[in-house]
């Protein structure tokens, strides 16, 4: 079982002559594939590193130390994952190509390395780390800002991680099995190396298709000179979509069944690389462990049918005992039909609920961008909770996903195993079947009648028009059967609680894999954490990918660009040309001190009218006190205008009086007092 589920066992006790990946008698065993799978790893994340140190001093700090090293190296950020949906495939491929690494992670086992359960969690962090550093740099080569030259490194470096894979699959996997369980093999590592030979191709395609637009151009670079491109052909369709005058002559177009129950094609909406990412890693896992189940249960069938042959065989004359192997025998046929059932059953719901959470995912952020929150739950997440959902969205739904299917597949296994004996124990005994059955069904269809007898005499006994309105027709009547029927509906209440609790387990452990849907009461549903965590996504999402918002944004950088010749700058541009200017000035007062010492060397005489440093700063200091002097004198110039200018405005509002009175009788010491203060 831990051999199908990626060879991944790491025992501790393997020589160390197994890791050496020079030696010509490597020998590949269940025990020590792990550890050579982990040696690929760490190697293979050297070159990783070469290339993550190389491309990150092609890009430029914004904010930290910007005058160190001229600003490089930077950090690298290898796939944007918020609010960017260029490339998404390509990078959705480079993310199933890792499926099979990251289900590795699961599975680790350090023998007897140690014991300590703190020291095995810091080695699996650190494996964490070193799978994250040899797959980051596709994404880097995906979206590097030297296209060609990240192209082609891109293409090297991918198919020569696909090559590695490739040979240690054909070593320890080809090599040592055949026939039908190299078949399954086959099967399960199949969409890995169909993701990494899609990227490998996908750095191919974009080499050629580089080359020759570059060739059209006469101009061969490895910097994409491109203009950024403004237009948004599924953001541009929803807001035109939503501008449109809607007609009572346009009939919305016929869904068939498929499109109803599975998934609808919606040319205005585009999902983000992390959702596509999450789902095609948890359909390539849903595969995986369906093909690993179904390969298991037919390896134990067949075991256990060999051995009851064999027992047949021994004890053929024993009639009792024959009866008891026949037994087993229709057992083992039982479980080998339950087991595919339920398994097949189980991957097809997966499966349902992987279309129908893209769907639900499209629909709710439609109703956000709406304005209609009314989807979102009352106590909704803080912007931390928010920020954090993003980071825990796409391993909790694919952990969901992964136990929603096992806990289907033992349910739909316990009920196929019951039906299966039913039918067994009907071919030996039906009578006693019927009797078992009469006992456990009559209280049940005894309450269903009675149920059904109240709901027939209120719909057309007790209410007017036959139930269609709230209206009593026989008050009296009303009072007396429900006198009566108090006491029987307790005892129905105890049928009705059993009934209860099963429509809670059984929708609970149904869409246990849907983090869209809480399996929790309204009033506690933020108690859910896979609920908590999508919603707090939800609100990330939308607060940065509003398509009115971005079309808007888009629409003014156009118009802005076309009246401006240069391109807009955005705030990195804006920090970046400042560093800019600050360099500009800097070398500017070098080249003028050159031309000063150039102009005194020619002309000697001007050394005497050239102050030095010592002399200097007494004068700068003599004309820094001058300036502050100057600049005191020029503030009390203007505080007396201002002094000036507010008593003429008093004095105009103030009611005017004659010369003559003024020298006949003077003035008062209110009106001196109103003109001066």
């Amino acid at each position: 079982m831990d051999r199908r589920l990626g060879n991944i066992r790491m025992q501790a006790t393997a020589t160390p002559s197994s890791l050496s990946l020079n030696d010509t008698t490597l020998s590949c065993t269940e025990e020590s594939s792990g550890q050579i799978l982990l040696a690929l790893w760490v190697i293979y994340a050297l070159p990783a590193i070469l290339v993550l140190v190389v491309y990150s001093h092609f890009q430029k700090r914004i904010r930290l130390c910007l005058n160190c090293c001229h600003g490089v190296p930077s950090i690298l950020v290898p796939i944007n994952l918020l609010d960017s949906k260029e490339n998404r495939f390509v990078c959705v491929a480079a993310f199933g190509a890792s499926a099979s690494s990251m289900l590795s992670l699961l599975n680790l086992d350090f023998g007897s390395v140690t014991n300590v359960a703190a020291i095995e969690a810091l080695l699996i962090i650190a494996f964490v780390v070193v799978l994250a550093i040899v797959y980051s740099p596709i994404f880097v080569c995906i979206d590097a800002p030297h296209k060609i030259s990240g192209y082609v490194v891109g293409f090297i470096y991918t198919g020569g991680w696909f090559v590695i894979q490739l040979m240690f699959f054909i070593r320890c996997t080809v090599l040592r099995v055949s026939g039908a369980k190299l078949a399954v093999q086959i099967l399960v590592f199949l969409p890995v190396f169909s993701c990494i030979f899609i990227v490998d191709m996908w750095f191919l395609y974009m080499i050629i298709k580089s080359m020759v637009n570059a060739c059209k151009r006469n101009n061969i670079t490895l910097v994409d000179d491109d203009n950024e491109d403004l237009d948004k052909p599924y953001q541009t369709a929803y807001v035109e979509k939503l501008l449109k005058k809607v007609t009572d002559e346009e009939e919305p177009e016929p869904k068939g069944c498929m499109r109803k129950i599975f998934y609808e094609w919606d040319k205005t909406f585009k999902y983000p690389t992390r959702i596509l990412a999450t789902y095609l890693i948890a359909a390539i896992y849903i595969f995986q462990l369906t093909v690993i189940f179904l390969d298991v249960t037919v390896s134990w069938s067949v075991s256990f049918s060999g051995w009851l042959g064999t027992i047949d065989v021994a004890l053929i004359r024993n009639t009792a005992l024959q009866r008891i192997v026949g037994g087993l025998q229709k057992v083992s046929l039982a479980w080998i039909g339950s087991f595919f059932t339920s398994c097949l059953v189980s991957s097809f719901i997966s499966v349902v609920f992987l279309l129908r959470m893209m769907s639900s995912y499209r629909k709710d952020m439609k109703t956000l961008y709406k304005g209609d929150k009314s989807i979102l739950p009352a106590n909704l997440p803080s912007p931390t909770s928010s920020v954090l959902a993003t980071f825990k969205y796409s391993g909790y739904q694919i952990a969901y996903i992964f136990w929603g299917w096992f806990i289907i597949l033992l349910v739909l296994l316990i009920v196929c195993l019951i039906v299966a004996l039913c039918v067994y124990w009907i071919e030996i005994d039906y009578k006693s079947f019927l009797v078992v059955l009469y006992v456990l069904l009559a209280p049940c269809i005894f309450s269903l009648v009675l149920w059904l007898f109240q709901f027939l005499f209120v719909k057309f006994g007790l209410l007017q028009d036959k139930g269609k309105n709230l209206a009593l027709t026989n008050r009296r009547l009303y009072h007396s059967v429900g006198f009566f029927f108090f006491f029987y509906n307790v005892m129905l209440g105890i049928w009705s609680c059993l009934l209860r609790l099963c429509y809670s387990l059984g929708l609970g452990i149904l869409f246990i894999s849907r983090l869209d849907l809480s399996v929790l009461p309204q009033i506690l549903e933020m108690l859910d954490p896979g609920y908590k965590v999508y919603v707090g996504y939800l609100i990330m999402d939308y607060h940065h990918s509003n398509p009115t918002l971005v079309s808007f944004a888009y629409i003014i950088r156009k118009a802005a660009r076309k009246l401006s010749p240069q391109p807009l700058a955005s705030s990195q541009d804006v920090e970046m040309k400042s560093e800019e200017k600050e360099k500009m000035l800097s070398g500017r007062r070098a080249r003028n001190r050159w031309f000063v010492a150039v102009t005194l060397m020619r002309n000697p005489i001007l050394k005497a009218d050239r102050f030095s440093g010592a002399e200097f700063k007494p004068r700068i200091a003599e004309g820094k006190d001058k300036s502050k002097r100057e600049k005191s004198i020029v503030k009390g110039k203007k505080d007396e205008e201002s002094l000036l200018s507010e008593q003429g405005r008093r004095q105009s509002s103030l009611p005017l009086v004659s010369e003559t009175k003024v020298l006949e009788n003077g003035v008062s010491d209110t009106e001196m007092d109103g003109v001066i203060v």
